[in-house]
Formats: structure tokens, C-alpha cells, sequence
């Protein structure tokens, strides 16, 4: 396992609701068992948060040839409703929120 304390700390965005979204950066290496520990600092008070993992660096490895993948592709494009939905756009309308 790898562990490791907080790195960079940042409140990022305090929502409407008040509840401050807070950016921790840390290094770490991903060992052989791909598990990771990690300790939040003591302003982080207990209970339910939500936790988003970013992975950047190394690519991770392509999807293995006995994956599903090519199966759910054939599903790509087949709901209607959303036909009218402009991927880049909505996301571009997600992050504009967060600025």
C-alpha cells in the first residue's frame, strides 16, 4: 500500500450552499497492489463526502482484448433523446459553473 499525508491544500470553490470544495495534490506512487491510503487533513470533519480520483502521468494500459467494450460500442449513438445534446457544450456549461 501507499500512503501519503496532504500535499498542496486549496479551498476551490465555495458553493451557494456553503459547503467549500477543498483541492488536495499529493504525489504518490502506485504500487504493484494499486491500493492507496490516504490522510485528510484535520479540517476535514467525519462523515459523507464525495472524493473525486485524478489519475494523470502515465497512460494506464489500453483495455484488454476480452473487455466488453467493442460490444457496448454498438449501443453508441442509439438513444434519441440524447441526439440533441451537445457533448463539448454540456461540458463546457459544467466547468463554467465551477469558475
Amino acid at each position: 500500500m501507499s500512503e501519503g499525508s496532504c500535499g498542496i491544500i486549496k479551498v476551490a470553490v465555495r458553493r451557494p450552499d456553503g459547503v467549500a470544495i477543498i483541492t488536495i495534490t499529493q504525489t504518490l506512487d502506485i504500487p504493484e497492489d494499486r491500493t492507496l491510503i490516504i490522510k485528510v487533513p484535520e479540517t476535514v470533519s467525519p462523515g459523507p463526502h464525495e472524493v473525486v480520483l485524478i489519475l494523470s502521468g502515465q497512460t494506464t494500459k489500453a483495455v484488454p482484448a476480452d473487455s466488453n467494450a467493442e460490444a457496448l460500442m454498438r449501443f453508441a449513438g442509439t438513444i434519441r433523446s440524447f441526439a440533441e445534446i451537445d457533448g463539448l457544450e454540456y461540458q463546457r456549461q459544467v466547468r463554467a459553473e465551477w469558475e
